[in-house]
């Protein structure tokens, strides 16, 4: 039994560090493999090893300890009752109801042999692998707190009124990236990669529900024999007609049989493709995943195809939660009061031993653990690079010295054709640029309002033209970031703090169908999580007298609400908004015709903060007249039962 909890407590670790993924190349796995006989030292001999003597050894200084105290009152006994009262094997022969010899008694019951060393470090190997089992979850920390009876969890509060609580609230929400594009592991002497090599969405959740990996039908795989790489390679989009009949999909079934039978597919693909390398065939053929049952490559299918819909969390205070937590666990898990109350005082030092060594073994995993997580939420929290930066300006603010190049320039005409219909505009004027690929100077003199974008043109171009503006920043009127929204945020930050007058966002409104991805039974708590972190880093950006206004439906607007409270202080909440999104109703439904949703709405400062009215027009004036010479001005009749 003590081999099996310790061999647990291992396996735990092992899961809980990744060290069981050395398969990986990507991402953190690769930082992580690059330590990972660290890893599996720290864990097989510096920590369960170490723990162990170190508790023997605690346990042997007691024991020592109470050894010599016992064999003082020995002698004490002996010298006071005569000779033989405790024979030579420490045996009591007489006066068993004496005080003193009571009190030899009950000291000599309570020394622990090297038998009960040993239940005690299982205890404490136990204790170990049961905490840290009950906040991981498939690769993330989550903040339950565990309480038990009746009440299972405990919620944290500093005394609020009224709190909003979610379980990942002290997590940062992953959207997937970078796996998206690479996935790599090693298969003996071969490392495979599957590679995103096209797809008709981006990353960053813009990919739909019902999008799925399908093998490149013309280049499944690439091959590089002299290094041993194989790149596997997929697309990553909705299913096409011709999709359904080539994976033999009914187009009814459910989405995970959809996924297994892609998965199988996929894999006689990559198969059938190897035929020509026989030694990286047979290897593939032959692998076998730890369990012996399913092939390392279908395994790795599965994997590849799992993480990519499903994200992830960042603790922001692993450390320190691990260790709230951990003083809670051992107050209400390992500290027994009534025990405690019950037992002589050499017990309760040995229960201190036991709390001693759950906490130093404890601390170290934390130490570890903590270091991870700070790399992944640094690389989070990193600024990210600006990939490319182009500008859309209008030709009435480009000098004319430009206009022979951009007149030229054929991506431009087009693009300028498509989004203004300019065949269609110009045809039957003096300016008709029917079939034209070029336009004419004059052409663009009269056109002032056509936007040049300098995506169309070269660097040289644009930093040209660019270089013609005096000051930049006071010319550029608005900005447009492709980006995962955190991060952009995160970017503008310290260009705008202070400086927005007002944010609309319409979120996710997490309803099927969203696109939103979460862990199981995380689906409100995911989405409060992302909606939580942008908000907060939007606030940073608003000035004293600005707003932000929210769109949402039903389905979150409950917590949104709540959560905006606590983010702006419900003293700052202006109007719950409600539109009319539906002018028929809804005939299916099952009870009442949904027509509307909802705008929330909160300033930075209430007491600030007044709506911009728009200015009325001479037909809303031509209501008002003043029939009786009020002093007050021209007035309209309205409705008399109104509330003001």
């Amino acid at each position: 039994m003590g081999e099996d909890i310790k061999t647990d407590l291992i396996l735990k670790l092992k899961e809980i560090f990744r060290s069981d993924r050395s398969d990986l190349d990507f991402g953190i796995y690769r930082i992580l493999n690059f330590r990972r006989k660290e890893i599996e030292r720290f864990i097989e001999e510096d920590l369960v090893k170490q723990a162990e003597a170190e508790f023997s050894e605690l346990v042997k200084a007691n024991f020592e300890e109470q050894k010599a105290e016992l064999d003082g009152l020995k002698e004490e006994i002996n010298r006071d009752f005569g000779e033989g009262t405790i024979d030579a094997n420490g045996e009591v022969r007489r006066l068993h109801d004496a005080p003193k010899i009571k009190l030899y008694i009950e000291l000599k019951q309570s020394i622990v042999d090297q038998e009960r060393v040993q239940t005690q470090i299982n205890e404490v190997f136990n204790h170990v692998y049961e905490f840290f089992s009950r906040y991981y979850d498939k690769g993330d920390f989550i903040s339950q707190r565990l309480f038990g009876g009746r009440e299972k969890y405990v919620i944290p509060h500093n005394g609020e009124e009224v709190s909003l609580y979610w379980v990942n609230q002290d997590q940062y929400y992953i959207k997937t990236s970078e796996d998206y594009r690479k996935y790599s592991f090693n298969l003996g002497d071969y490392n495979i990669t599957f590679k995103l090599v096209e797809a008709e969405s981006e990353k960053n959740n813009n990919v739909g529900a019902d999008s799925f990996f399908v093998i490149h039908r013309e280049l499944p795989i690439r091959f590089d024999e002299e290094n041993n790489n194989l790149d596997v390679c997929f697309e990553r989009r909705p299913l096409t007609e011709e999709d359904f009949d080539f994976y033999e999909i009914v187009k009814s079934s459910q989405q995970n049989t959809k996924f297994d039978t892609i998965i199988e597919k996929n894999y006689e693909i990559i198969l059938d493709s190897l035929r020509d390398f026989p030694d990286l065939s047979k290897k593939i053929k032959s692998s076998k995943h730890n369990d012996g049952e399913k092939p390392e490559l279908k395994y790795h299918l599965i994997q590849y195809y799992r993480k990519n819909d499903m994200d992830y969390f960042i603790h922001k205070r692993l450390g320190e939660f691990l260790r709230r937590e951990l003083d809670f666990y051992i107050k209400n898990e390992v500290l027994d009061l009534d025990e405690t109350v019950s037992k002589d005082a050499k017990n309760i030092k040995l229960m201190q031993l036991k709390i001693g060594t759950i906490k130093k073994i404890s601390e170290r995993i934390i130490v570890f653990l903590n270091q991870i997580e700070n790399f992944q939420k640094k690389l989070f929290e990193k600024k990210k690079l600006v990939l490319k930066t182009n500008y859309c300006i209008s030709l009435d603010k480009i000098p004319e010295t430009f206009y022979d190049e951009i007149r030229n320039n054929r991506e431009q005409i087009r693009e300028w054709k498509q989004l203004f219909k300019l065949n269609e505009t110009s045809q039957g004027t003096l300016f008709s640029v029917n079939d034209e690929e070029t336009l004419s100077i004059d052409y663009l003199k009269t056109h002032q309002k056509l936007v040049v974008d300098t995506a169309f043109f070269d660097d040289d171009f644009k930093y040209r033209l660019l270089a013609s503006i005096d000051d930049l920043d006071e010319f550029i009127e608005g900005i447009c970031i492709k980006s995962e929204n955190w991060h952009a945020l995160n970017l503008l930050e310290e260009r705008y703090e202070k400086a927005i007058d007002c944010i609309y966002i319409d979120p996710p409104y997490n309803r099927q169908g969203d696109e939103f991805l979460y862990k199981d039974k995380f689906k409100h708590s995911s989405w409060l999580s992302m909606i939580d972190d942008r908000v907060k880093k939007a606030v940073k950006l608003m000035n004293d007298k600005s707003a932000i206004f929210t769109s949402i439906d039903d389905n979150e607007h409950s917590k949104l609400k709540l959560l905006q409270d606590a983010v702006f202080g419900p003293q700052n909440f202006v109007s719950n908004i409600v539109w009319q999104k539906k002018f028929s109703p809804q005939n299916d439904a099952l009870w009442f015709s949904d027509n509307h949703d909802f705008i929330v709405c909160h300033s930075k400062n209430k007491e600030n903060w007044r709506p911009n009215l728009l200015p009325r027009t001479e037909k809303h004036d031509k209501r008002y007249n003043n029939p009786d010479n009020d002093p007050r001005g021209d007035w309209t009749s309205g409705d008399l039962s109104v509330k003001t």
